[in-house]
């Protein structure tokens, strides 16, 4: 769903959007905000896409843990990580690339961080995110919740066994999660996702943005995918990518891959 080609590979359609957009070359500076590890930049590193990766986290496991993987992998005199706030340290550099993978969804005001992002960029530079734009706190609509709920409905009982507990159903009704409970779980978790593509849309006029599903294959399916093997159940997970897709039409989603040139 994010380039319309067949593509093999987690999240390797967004990495090829960001590798057309490097027609003309590689970008010398980039930056990405929550990047846990790195890996995913780190691939942008190896693909010779990215000269400099100046990566901002908070975990200093993850930083240590990412520092061994970039040595692991030779790039280490390539890659930057910076464990502090990067909206208070990094104001007054630019960078031909600003990369936001599953990041931009945990931040507490998206408007804002969308903002820093242009400011971040050089004239011509590039906006890459791949996140979860759904509801704010998994607060899902009334048609997710219907089509989710539907689909499972759909299923043989021998998909719905709880994983690790085979005595156990999961329930066929899909469910929002209370506002309170998500936030004791995790305290950023969606936020403010719900206005990401707003903000999108008002700091960058030109933005593209593609829709990526999620509302089958993230909330109905997200609890019994050890049930299903990838190759004997080929037929129903081509049905449930496909659902996702007919339902970004309606501009049901949880997921968009966005990219914007300032």
């Amino acid at each position: 769903m994010t380039t319309g080609q067949a593509i093999s590979g987690a999240h390797a359609g967004f990495h090829h959007l960001i590798e057309q957009a490097a027609s003309r070359g590689p970008f010398a500076r980039a930056v990405s905000v929550g990047c846990g590890t790195g890996v995913m930049e780190m691939e942008l590193v190896v693909a010779g896409l990215v000269g400099e990766f100046h990566l901002y986290e908070i975990s200093s496991v993850r930083i240590a843990a990412g520092r061994k993987h970039a040595e692991t992998l030779g790039i280490a005199d390539k890659v930057f990580f910076h464990e502090t706030d990067a909206f208070a340290d990094c104001r007054d550099r630019t960078f031909d690339l600003v990369y936001w993978h599953d990041a931009l969804h945990h931040m507490p005001d998206t408007e804002m961080a969308v903002a820093w992002s242009r400011e971040r960029l050089r004239s011509g530079g590039i906006f890459a995110m791949n996140d979860f734009v759904g509801p704010s706190r998994f607060q899902w609509t009334d048609r997710m919740l219907d089509f989710g709920t539907r689909f499972r409905q759909g299923l043989p009982d021998r998909y719905l066994v709880a994983p690790g507990d085979p005595a156990r159903s999961i329930p066929r009704a899909v469910r929002r999660p209370t506002v309170e409970f998500m936030i004791t779980q995790d305290p950023s978790e969606a936020a403010d996702s719900d206005r990401i593509i707003p903000s999108l849309k008002a700091t960058f006029p030109d933005v593209l943005i593609r829709l990526t599903g999620g509302v089958i294959y993230h909330s109905a399916l997200n609890d019994i995918l050890s049930n299903i093997d990838e190759q004997a159940d080929e037929g129903l997970l081509k049905t449930a990518l496909l659902l996702d897709e007919s339902l970004t039409l309606l501009g049901e989603t949880h997921y968009a891959v966005a990219m914007a040139t300032r």
